[in-house]
């Protein structure tokens, strides 16, 4: 399953839904199609999108099939502190919503390490991505993920001083990098959670956020230019963009 692409919103809500008689036909409709039930509106808000995140979102939005595929979405407005990690067993500040029951919401989560990170212009090839204006340390972002220009990611399998290497083709230009692992719940003691794969090393600075199985409400893109313009050239150079995307929850 796909993952909707990391840029994190302004705000990240969520909030019960329950379908109506006025909306029967078009809930059965949509059960027929996802073959479960919905249960979460999460709706991500954005004030200043720049232009390379808006066509990366844009991008992402037209590879689905209106209101029917399936992807998985960060909860960002549910953050919970990783205290420990030990193996595969986590300990967190708080385990409300999560589950070890298979297929339910919340057996799936994101651990984010949201400070480690890197950024530039590089010319991407086959395998390869380089950026000749650094001086990283041998294997700095080994087990990292790079995004192209594009949204593109890739698993950094190692690097020189100056060379990302991974599998695939990275688009030439604009990159990130940054760390996160998903990771699937298999069982709860207390305030340890236990993964199916260890992660990686503990840092006080992890979070851990549940991922939630949904498809986008609604079958248009709700974002519009904001009458504002990023004047830097660049990647971003171009009208910022803002609004609201909602998204409904597929699983129980």
């Amino acid at each position: 399953m796909s993952q909707f692409p990391l840029i994190i919103p302004d705000i990240s809500q969520g909030k019960p839904i329950t379908f109506t008689l006025v909306s029967t036909f078009e809930s059965m409709a949509l059960q027929t199609r996802s073959k479960a039930s919905k249960k979460h509106l999460f709706t991500y808000k954005y004030s200043t999108l720049f232009l390379r995140q808006y066509r990366i979102i844009n991008n992402f939005y037209s590879s689905m099939l209106g209101r029917a595929t399936h992807f998985d979405l960060v909860h960002w407005g549910d953050i919970k502190q990783i205290k420990a990690i030990s193996g595969s067993d986590i300990t967190l500040d708080d385990i409300s919503d999560l589950t070890a029951l298979t297929g339910r919401a919340g057996n799936k989560v994101l651990i984010w390490n949201g400070v480690e990170g890197e950024y530039g212009i590089g010319v991407g090839g086959t395998n390869s991505l380089i950026d000749t204006g650094k001086s990283w340390g041998t294997n700095r972002w080994a087990g990292y993920i790079l995004m192209d220009f594009l949204g593109n990611e890739f698993v950094i399998a190692s690097n020189t001083a100056t060379t990302l290497t991974v599998t695939g083709s990275p688009i030439p230009g604009f990159y990130e990098i940054y760390q996160y692992q998903t990771r699937t719940i298999t069982t709860i003691t207390g305030s340890v959670i236990t993964v199916d794969s260890a992660p990686m090393s503990y840092k006080n600075y992890l979070l851990l956020f549940i991922l939630y199985d949904v498809f986008f409400a609604t079958d248009d893109l709700p974002l519009e230019p904001s009458g504002e313009h990023c004047l830097n050239w660049g990647p971003d150079y171009g009208p910022y963009y803002q609004g609201d995307i909602q998204f409904i929850q597929n699983g129980p």
